[in-house]
């Protein structure tokens, strides 16, 4: 029988006149061919049934709501959804499996072998727990991926998701959002891990769209070589180990607070700026290499000429303390003083001798002012 109404036999049967029963009898038998092809025609409908035209015409038009379901008895899904009013579009395609993971089927339970192995025998499940094969509920996963788009009179979004849910390992999720809404754009890439296999260039703050900070994990950022015009640490910054190569720092960039260090050094003139005091280790309270110590502007130690320690102020220098040295020498003049109301000691030292000498033969010593020795005024 015809599955095509195209092809149905539908030429009229010959009636002559001459035998009404004979005539009658040809009729009836056309009218229950003709109702018995229809009923199958009608029954088997499909592409077939109609013309190209038609059938694009009917393949091409979804009015309101299109719900294409593809389903298991165990739970494996395939679907897709659309919506069209005046309001919104949306369409939403979906895959989601549900079903048991990781299970061997066996007939016996000496196929029992290997003890990483789920096996089923029998309509129940077995695991291995360390001294013997048990009995354990049905171990399932569940796997979803999903792609949902929306579009409305405020803006269209994109959502990529994909998940899994096993027995043991938990619930594991990746996530793509795209969204325009209200004039400004979005983003969001959600993953235990992001691999970017090639060149990947995140906007600068002079790009034409460009505003905001990125904002980063330390914690989470494992890199080799960093090439940057910027880096600031909000906090502090730990390197384990610096090696194969030097690292510039520009001098103007660098404020910091207590530096912990078997090692700092200027090349050659450049100099190197303390803005609190220096401390030393007072195991080893050694600062070598350094030719001239600047405390500001008119004050300064340094090296002179001559190999001897210079020290320079347009202020003078104040010693807190006692000053152990064995020879001040300059080469111009030099003025031992103290404030009015105070005393110069020399030579008052208890228990050794001492031999003070003042000038030689050739000196000329002015003493100005009462003049005592021994206690007697001279």
């Amino acid at each position: 029988m015809p599955g095509n109404l195209l092809f149905i036999d539908t030429s009229f049967p010959d009636v002559s006149g001459d035998d009404t029963k004979k005539d009658l009898k040809s009729v009836l038998n056309y009218l229950y061919m003709l109702r018995e092809e229809l009923r199958y025609t009608m029954s088997n409908i499909g592409v077939g049934n109609f013309n190209d035209t038609e059938l694009v015409d009917l393949t091409g038009i979804v009015v309101g709501s299109l719900d294409i379901k593809i389903q298991t008895i165990e739970g494996s899904l395939s679907q897709i959804i659309g919506r069209a009013d005046e309001n919104e579009a949306s369409l939403t395609m979906l895959s989601q499996f549900t079903g048991a993971a990781g299970v061997v089927t066996i007939t016996s339970a000496g196929q029992m072998t290997d003890i990483t192995k789920i096996y089923l025998l029998n309509g129940a499940y077995y695991i291995w727990n360390g001294t013997g094969w048990v009995v354990t509920a049905k171990p399932t996963s569940e796997a979803v991926a999903s792609v949902q788009t929306q579009a409305n009179a405020t803006g269209a979004k994109v959502s990529l998701i994909a998940s899994y849910t096993g027995q043991d390992s938990g619930l594991s999720e990746a996530s793509f959002v795209l969204s325009a809404i209200n004039g400004q754009s979005f983003a969001a890439m959600n993953a235990d891990r992001i691999n970017f296999a090639g060149f990947t260039t995140f906007m600068r703050p002079g790009d034409v769209g460009a505003y905001g900070t990125t904002t980063i994990d330390g914690g989470r950022i494992l890199t080799g070589t960093v090439n940057a015009n910027r880096i600031e640490a909000g906090a502090f910054v730990t390197s384990a180990g610096l090696s194969g190569g030097t690292t510039l720092i520009s001098g103007a960039c660098v404020r910091t607070g207590q530096i912990s260090a078997d090692y700092l050094g200027a090349n050659s003139y450049p100099y190197m700026t303390f803005h609190a005091p220096l401390l030393l280790d007072s195991a080893n309270p050694s600062i070598s290499g350094i030719e001239t110590l600047y405390f500001n502007a008119n004050n300064k130690i340094e090296r002179d000429a001559f190999g001897y320690l210079s020290i320079s102020s347009a202020y003078g220098v104040r010693i807190v303390g006692d000053l152990n040295v064995q020879k001040i020498y300059n080469a111009g003049n030099i003025s031992i003083d103290v404030p009015n109301g105070y005393s110069m000691f020399i030579g008052t030292y208890t228990g050794t001798a001492q031999n003070i000498s003042i000038g030689n033969v050739n000196s000329a010593v002015h003493l100005v002012g009462d003049v005592y020795i021994n206690g007697v005024l001279q």
